[in-house]
């Protein structure tokens, strides 16, 4: 999906999310207030969500959002549940924009070849805040990047933060509004089992996966904001013990956090035009 104020524009990264064919039993996640995009031109089931009886996969948001539901090809399952119960979109379409992935904004926002690490430390403690700063960076000398403890992001503190490599969120993130955290991630994202709370907006060019415990029972967890994975989306999160009477991961539609943006994560547009020879500009 796009945003357009009539210069600047900003593709599939607030209103989309990206989802693998890959699920199975009781357990069941729900998006609310957004969109569910599916790139893959594999065919077949394309989406599926075990959603029990009475409840659906794509519910309304706290603002009054409509939710749409597109994929490049197949079909879609949701168990016993159903789609939605109004305002939804539902189609087919060939159509998946620019693609906005690590190496394009990275393009945009100056990340240049050597950059130098602005976050020492492969387990990451949260940067001291600067206005000034378009970006964050690091590249983790073992290849993943994880957190030292819970992230707070206030509502005077924007962040964008560059990993090129892998990403852990092993502690729980929470922006308030008015704030702004986007993690852009060269690498796969995956989400341990213990963290119940991810807020901002999480783009990674290989796969997003949230994991579960060895044993016993995980619990729910809420992303507040958007998920955007162009290698695709794994979700093994299961509530047996708790009967999966609420979906085990839910993703909810963040509308502050687009209003927060910074301008350098925006997309400028320009139209390119072919005229007829010696006809420009009279």
């Amino acid at each position: 999906m796009v945003a357009n104020n009539g210069s600047l524009t900003t593709s599939s990264v607030i209103r989309s999310f990206t989802v693998a064919p890959a699920f199975s039993g009781a357990a069941w996640w729900q998006v609310s207030g957004a969109g569910i995009y599916s790139g893959s031109d594999a065919g077949g089931l394309t989406i599926k969500s075990e959603v029990p009886t009475g409840n659906y996969l794509l519910i309304p948001g706290s603002v009054g959002s409509v939710a749409a539901l597109m994929r490049s090809s197949g079909t879609y399952e949701t168990g016993s549940g159903s789609l939605a119960a109004t305002n939804l979109w539902n189609t087919l379409t060939k159509y998946k924009g620019k693609e906005v992935n690590y190496a394009s904004l990275a393009a945009q926002m100056g990340v240049v070849p050597g950059q130098g690490n602005d976050i020492p430390n492969d387990i990451m403690d949260k940067p001291t805040y600067e206005a000034d700063k378009d970006f964050y960076y690091i590249k983790p000398g073992s290849g993943i990047a994880s957190l030292n403890s819970d992230w707070s992001v206030t509502a005077s503190e924007k962040y964008v933060i560059f990993v090129d490599g892998n990403l852990t969120i092993n502690q729980n993130i929470t922006v308030a509004n008015g704030g702004y955290l986007m993690f852009i991630v060269s690498g796969d994202i995956a989400v341990e089992a213990a963290v119940a709370t991810m807020q901002g907006i999480y783009l990674t060019s290989g796969v997003f996966t949230t994991e579960k415990v060895v044993s016993g029972t995980d619990v729910r967890l809420v992303v507040s904001g958007s998920v955007v994975a162009w290698g695709g989306v794994s979700l093994n999160r299961d509530l047996g013990s708790l009967g999966n009477s609420v979906p085990a991961e839910q993703f909810v539609y963040r509308p502050d956090l687009l209003m927060a943006m910074p301008k350098k994560v925006k997309t400028f547009v320009m139209q390119w035009q072919e005229v007829t020879a010696g006809t420009y500009n009279n």
